[in-house]
């Protein structure tokens, strides 16, 4: 009785879990994103629910986007041997901390800082204003100990030094 009760709780699980990353991608897809930190708290807030994100287009600026061939998801990131988003492999967040730097018009920093698996970590992305879509990401930098990466890695997606 217990592995049919604890098998249709897994069940369950799973639907919600399936049901929410559905949301989350429909969200993202269908939300203008109306300031950087509401971009930022989006894209991070799939990542802590623990869904995979299959298409960062509605992240990502247009150009930037273009830039990548279209479509960017985890599985194009798998080349570098890391998230960038993340600037990890396997996601253990502690402290996390997402703070606007500045802001000027069309232009946004926003500084994001956590440690994962006792690694700092630490990511400055640049967002632009885009009339249709909002808020999106211009540029990633990131540092990871003594691993570093920028958006210029990601469009090689060339596998990093370690």
């Amino acid at each position: 009785m217990r592995v049919s009760e604890r098998t249709g709780g897994e069940m369950r699980r799973s639907i919600v879990a399936g049901i929410l990353a559905c949301s989350f991608a429909a969200a993202a897809q269908a939300q203008k994103f109306t300031s950087p930190i509401d971009l930022v708290e989006t894209l991070y807030s799939s990542y802590f629910s623990g869904l995979v994100i299959d298409d960062f287009d509605p992240y990502l600026s247009d150009e930037l986007t273009n830039q990548m061939d279209g479509k960017v998801g985890v599985s194009e990131f798998q080349v570098l041997g890391f998230d960038p988003i993340i600037g990890d492999a396997n996601w253990e967040p502690r402290n996390f901390k997402a703070e606007l730097v500045e802001q000027d018009g069309n232009e946004a920093r926003v500084h994001v800082s956590f440690i994962s698996r006792a690694l700092p970590i630490s990511l400055t992305l640049t967002l632009t204003l885009e009339p249709l879509h909002g808020w999106q990401i211009e540029h990633i930098a990131g540092v990871a100990g003594d691993r570093t990466w920028c958006t210029n890695d990601i469009l090689a997606l060339k596998p990093l030094n370690y």
